[in-house]
């Protein structure tokens, strides 16, 4: 992904109730997401997707959210992002991808 269209996102992991929170943090390429999908992968090998959709008219806002229930051992957590144009890793190009993985982490035990 060009850093012009770049966007952040980070996950956490309550150690009480063990929900796990994926928040997208926004940045140059907000403007261009589409939506963004995260997939949660759980210690017991069950997995969960959702999505957040951008609204017509407006952007994913930096600080949506999306919630899933987690576990006490090791949860992996995985985002993609699909963009509005077909990017190269210089900037747009018809031959380019517009869905991209920017977010891998696996969460430790809590």
């Amino acid at each position: 992904m060009p850093d012009d269209y770049r966007v952040s996102v980070t996950a956490q992991k309550d150690p009480i109730n063990r929900k796990i929170t994926v928040t997208f943090n926004g940045g140059k390429g907000q403007e261009n997401v589409l939506q963004m999908t995260a997939k949660v992968t759980r210690s017991d090998g069950t997995t969960e997707e959702k999505t957040i959709t951008k609204p017509s008219g407006s952007t994913i806002r930096t600080g949506d959210t999306l919630e899933f229930a987690g576990t006490a051992t090791q949860d992996r957590v995985e985002v993609w992002v699909t963009m509005d144009r077909a990017l190269s890793p210089t900037g747009p190009s018809p031959d380019g991808e517009r869905v991209f993985k920017v977010y891998d982490v696996l969460l430790p035990p809590k």
